[in-house]
């Protein structure tokens, strides 16, 4: 834990955000985000101890202090596609996603593969087996209502992966104040 890098702090900001770390003493548990070999991303649990917490506080602060970026939150929009009209389907979490980077998060919408498919047609084991890579790096997941599969296999692999699974644009924010 000592040798934790300003690189590494980054990458753990947006699921701990900045009240765990205030708050945090001796043996808290943190869930960080270490980077992992080439683009996936690693989950580790670590329990810091008093002087680790406070290094963390301190490289923080020296982030803020000069100016480097936080690490956005990333949200997977969770929604249905196939049932209905697609095209709607597709608008409302486009429209979703905007609402989200609006608000400073980094969302991912699974149904712009929407317009990869009508170029280039895919069976849907396909698109379900790229949408749950994306929801296993994803910090949370947005599930807006509707029935849905593939929606609903990927809020059972985020809740498997203890990825919080929010239902609601209002209770996500709370969540990330």
């Amino acid at each position: 834990m000592s040798g934790l890098s300003q690189t590494d702090l980054r990458w753990g900001i947006g699921l701990i955000g900045k009240s765990t770390f205030s708050s945090a003493g001796i043996g808290d548990t943190l869930r960080v985000m270490l980077e992992g070999g080439g683009t996936r991303v690693n989950m580790k649990t670590i329990n810091l101890k008093k002087s680790q917490t406070q290094s963390i506080k301190n490289t923080l602060h020296t982030m803020k202090k000069n100016n480097l970026p936080e690490r956005l939150i990333k949200v997977y929009v969770a929604s249905p596609y196939t049932i209905g009209d697609t095209a709607v389907n597709v608008k409302r979490q486009i429209d979703m996603v905007d609402k989200l980077m609006d608000r400073g998060f980094a969302p991912f919408a699974p149904l712009y593969s929407h317009f990869q498919h009508m170029v280039h047609p895919r069976p849907w084991q396909d698109w379900v087996k790229v949408d749950l890579e994306w929801v296993a790096s994803c910090d949370c997941v947005l599930r807006l209502d509707g029935e849905s599969k593939g929606a609903d296999m990927e809020v059972e692999l985020a809740l498997k992966l203890n990825i919080p699974v929010y239902y609601s644009l209002e209770e996500l924010l709370i969540a990330h104040k």
